[in-house]
């Protein structure tokens, strides 16, 4: 539920494709320059030479889309041309489920397999050289304290970016540089933002953070002898269930009409009875229902016509917290998107068949991650109001095909690995 849409497919693919010709072009310059450099050098066996060496094709070190979490595809995989003794692949993924804000987040792999270690060291050191220089850099920076993550490697650096896409959009990007023995390889992990400044965008810097060390041990696992890195739970696509750190929902205003329903997640049992889920991974632990997968929580009853839904909820890293009435199914039904940075709102939509998620009123909240919040939906035949912590926010009338009857739910579109929404002290009423 979002009032900005997806980039266009055959747009990111250009800026993918222009990315990988300059990294391949750079490789290209240091491969160039390191082979008109041993020309010139007398012949030496040196400490780096006399290591045992691997060999192979440097295609089988890279992951398959398979290894990656769910959402990837192959975006490009390519040989790169090499005339200084080894072979160089690169591949690049892309993943446009990538929750926050609908936008997609990018992984490209370089890996080489030299005939020497000096060789692997000096095209790493020269594309690392060249990175602030790349087209799009705005700034770059060392990260060191990421670097600490990595043991058992020959060589690693790490660099963040901010960058101004030819599109004109703006990005931030984590690459790696590592080598070991004589295989070398460079990763680049990215994802556009509106700016440099926003919770967003540190948000997003965070992800990718933890991404950069996922994805950098899909390949070091793959070599002799283990690279050891301090590997996350997988920041994009599928991921196993957390457990929630429970933290106590405020006592906040409470509805005063008679219960016609009530769920405050003290008995898992019992709520596994009076719920269904539509998707998603849902937990009950420490008398909070949490989220950690994409999906929607549909409580067993039909509500009246007119009727109040109350709740508390609270979202960690993540922006959309979700909830929904008059819910038939998942195409048809009224939901609520409370919204953290950088949208700080909360918006109604109406879902029904061959028109999902149509916003019909937005109204600016401020609201904060990891925090508490009532909200409460008081529904009058068309009319709808939307309270948050007893100050009212939403106010409609539908007077164009009412969704006259349902259920209540929750539901998140989130991060999972990484994101988690709780809910707790669920009352449904009669007006």
């Amino acid at each position: 539920m979002r009032d900005s849409e997806n980039p266009e497919f055959t747009r990111r693919d250009k800026v993918l494709i222009a990315i990988l010709l300059l990294i391949s072009a750079a490789i290209a310059v240091a491969i160039a320059a390191i082979f008109i450099k041993r020309q010139l050098q007398s012949q030496f066996v040196s400490k780096l030479e006399v290591e045992e060496l691997i060999s192979g094709n440097s295609q089988e070190y890279l992951p398959s889309v398979a290894d990656l979490p769910s959402g990837f595809v192959v975006m490009e995989d390519n040989p790169i041309e090499f005339s200084s003794g080894g072979n160089f692949h690169t591949r690049t993924f892309t993943n446009s489920d990538f929750v926050l804000q609908g936008r997609e987040v990018n992984v490209t792999y370089i890996v080489g397999i030299t005939n020497e270690t000096t060789i692997a060291q000096e095209v790493l050191d020269r594309l690392y050289s060249g990175a602030p220089s790349m087209s799009g850099i705005l700034s770059i920076e060392p990260i060191s304290d990421l670097e600490k993550n990595f043991s058992n490697t020959d060589s690693v650096k790490i660099l963040f970016a901010h960058e101004l896409t030819e599109l004109n959009t703006y990005a931030i990007s984590y690459t790696v540089f590592l080598r070991y023995r004589n295989v070398m390889t460079m990763l680049v992990v990215s994802a556009p933002v509106d700016n440099f400044d926003s919770n967003y965008t540190q948000q997003v810097k965070d992800m990718l953070g933890k991404a950069v060390l996922y994805y950098s041990n899909l390949v070091t696992r793959k070599l002799p002898d283990r690279i050891q890195i301090n590997v996350p739970q997988p920041p994009f696509g599928a991921a196993p269930v957390l457990t929630p750190v429970y933290i106590s929902p405020p006592i906040n205003s409470t509805t005063t009409q008679r219960p016609i329903f009530k769920d405050d997640f003290q008995d898992s049992g019992t709520t596994s009875v009076n719920w269904s889920p539509l998707g998603g991974t849902w937990v009950v632990e420490n008398g909070v229902l949490s989220c950690t997968a994409n999906g929607k929580y549909l409580a067993n009853i039909t509500t009246p016509e007119d009727f109040t839904f109350q709740l508390d909820i609270m979202g960690v890293n993540v922006i959309d917290k979700i909830i929904v009435f008059r819910a038939i199914d998942d195409s048809t039904h009224y939901g609520i998107d409370f919204r953290t940075a950088p949208y700080n709102d909360i918006v109604l939509v109406k879902s029904l068949p061959g028109n999902i998620g149509r916003i019909i009123q937005t109204v600016p909240f401020e609201n904060y991650d990891s925090t508490w919040y009532t909200i409460k939906v008081d529904v009058e035949n068309n009319h709808i109001k939307v309270f948050v912590n007893d100050q009212q926010t939403i106010d409609f009338i539908d007077t164009s095909s009412p969704i006259s009857d349902g259920t209540v739910g929750v539901g998140a579109m989130l991060q999972p690995g990484f994101s988690v929404v709780y809910y707790d002290n669920i009352v449904i009423s009669h007006r």
